[in-house]
């Protein structure tokens, strides 16, 4: 067998969640995943809405944010510090159109 070769996971990933209305979202969740990624993880943003991972690998990440049975998600890379989630008005909405990014296609 060839050798296995894991990633570190030593890059941080930071950012903000923010509710529809502009306003922090206290107390929302965020996980993050992506291939070679460590397992799953979930914390709970600040009362500012601020959330940061100090176990994150490079590359592709998709950083996911809830709060209040509302979902969102936007796409970052590992050691990205500045990531935006916005929460959208309804309920069980997520993608691109609420994060204000846009996502790759799905392969």
């Amino acid at each position: 067998f060839p050798p296995l070769i894991l990633k570190r996971a030593n890059l941080k990933l930071a950012g903000q969640v923010l509710a529809f209305d502009g306003n922090p979202a206290a107390g929302a969740s965020v996980w993050f995943g992506g291939e070679g990624q460590p397992p799953l993880l979930s914390i709970n943003v600040d009362d500012k809405g601020r959330f940061v991972f100090d176990c994150v690998c490079e590359g592709a990440i998709s950083v996911f944010a809830c709060r209040d049975g509302i979902l969102t998600n936007a796409p970052a890379r590992g050691d990205d510090t500045n990531v935006l989630l916005i929460l959208g008005k309804e309920r069980n909405v997520h993608g691109p159109s609420n994060a204000g990014v846009s996502l790759p296609p799905r392969s």
